[in-house]
């Protein structure tokens, strides 16, 4: 049988028990060994916890397989209408020479339309860039870059729309300019 016995140091320690019975010195005798099997049981549990994670890693796996493949399909199904409305803009800019009274009007909103049409485009790319990361096939392209600069020019790239909303937004910072290794 198998169980558990509490050595002399107050350790519990599983053990299995082989007994036999025989005759010895003309009386019947029963001779039992104990046998510490506690690294079995600690394989047998490490074999459980193994398969546990093996399940769950597949699992996972799965998941990202399935959140990958959203943010891919979310992604091109808000780029195809995208490109369409930045045609649109770009082709209203080409008739934008005529000289009426609402030519500087006119500007100001196509210029805010298309920064912001960029803007889109950008983050739609780095929704796919995520994808592709995680997936690991895209590789960060580091390179030297001005963040204050970088964050400014996304900071700003806003203003129109929240002046259009009667807002304003500064842009202040303590450091000029920092250069670090990112991937603009």
């Amino acid at each position: 049988f198998k169980g558990k016995v509490l050595k002399s140091d107050g350790k519990v320690i599983d053990v299995e028990n082989t007994s036999t019975y025989f005759i010895y010195d003309g009386k019947p005798t029963i001779l039992s060994i104990l046998r510490d099997i506690t690294p079995e049981k600690q394989v047998e549990k490490l074999q459980k916890d193994v398969e546990k994670n093996i399940k769950l890693l597949n699992e996972t796996r799965e998941l990202n397989k399935l959140i990958t493949e959203f943010f891919s399909n979310i992604s091109h199904e808000l780029k195809t209408p995208l490109n369409v409305i930045f045609a649109g803009v770009q082709t209203l800019n080409l008739y934008n020479d005529n000289l009426d009274k609402n030519v500087k009007k006119r500007s100001k909103y196509l210029c805010m339309m298309k920064q912001n049409c960029y803007r889109l485009i950008k983050l739609i790319n780095n929704l796919l860039d995520l994808t592709k990361l995680d997936s690991g096939f895209v590789k960060l392209n580091l390179q030297n870059n001005d963040i204050v600069n970088l964050i400014e020019e996304v900071s700003m790239s806003v203003v129109p729309y929240l002046e259009s909303k009667g807002l304003s937004l500064i842009f202040d910072t303590d450091v000029e300019e920092k250069v670090i290794a990112c991937d603009a």
